[in-house]
């Protein structure tokens, strides 16, 4: 897993779910053993000279829909341009910066090598919402059934196929804004089939995105 942290424009714009569609189809044609998903636009905050303000949690949904549709890492930039060590070291800090920590310490924690996108639905089988939307949610999985992770881009009710996993099934939240994991109320479940699960309707952040972690009860992470 490659997470890059840059202070640069490198010139990519938009808040585009439909390339992450495009990446699925070159993981499915074998081209990924090193793709990178580039096409993300930059953090902005209001304070610095940008023409646009795109939201942080845009920065968030950039991240996970490239990571979960086959990409083996992210590129993450800001505004901060500049090369001055008082301005870079500033922007550290800055809210687009800090979810990118957290989004590679989790994948760092995670058994991330085997996990393939969910292209057929045969895990996260309801509540995906529309094909090519900024709601739409993004999910892998490892052909084994031992983890999945789902993306929600906004909170929702989604419809998991346990069935598919090694079961008993241990479910978790993890807020993609703070960083902590919360255990799923009746947790461990039986691997029986489709099962629905409720997000939390808010993160730390006030925003509604969060990530799904069913794997199989009593697999560790592993250490970032």
């Amino acid at each position: 897993m490659l997470v890059l942290l840059v202070a640069a424009d490198l010139g990519f714009a938009g808040e585009h779910p439909p390339a992450s569609g495009a990446r699925q189809g070159m993981w499915h044609e074998q081209y990924l053993s090193n793709g990178i998903e580039k096409r993300y636009q930059y953090g902005c905050y209001r304070g610095n000279r940008c023409r646009s303000l795109p939201s942080v949690l845009r920065v968030r949904r950039q991240a996970y829909w490239s990571t979960l549709s086959g990409a083996c890492g992210h590129l993450y930039g800001s505004a901060a341009w500049t090369v001055q060590p008082d301005v870079w070291r500033k922007w550290l800090g800055s809210p687009g910066a800090q979810y990118m920590s957290h989004f590679g310490r989790f994948f760092q924690s995670q058994d991330w090598s085997p996990l393939v996108p969910d292209e057929k639905h045969v895990v996260l089988a309801g509540g995906l919402g529309e094909a090519g939307s900024t709601g739409y949610a993004a999910c892998v999985w490892t052909l084994d059934g031992r983890l999945a992770v789902c993306y929600l881009p906004s909170a929702r009710t989604v419809t998991v196929d346990l069935g598919r996993l090694k079961g008993p099934v241990q479910t978790r939240w993890f807020d993609p804004t703070s960083g902590p994991y919360s255990e799923m109320a009746g947790s461990p479940f039986a691997a029986s089939g489709p099962r629905g699960f409720a997000s939390p309707a808010l993160n730390a952040a006030g925003e509604g995105d969060m990530v799904l972690i069913p794997r199989r009860a009593g697999q560790q992470s592993h250490s970032p």
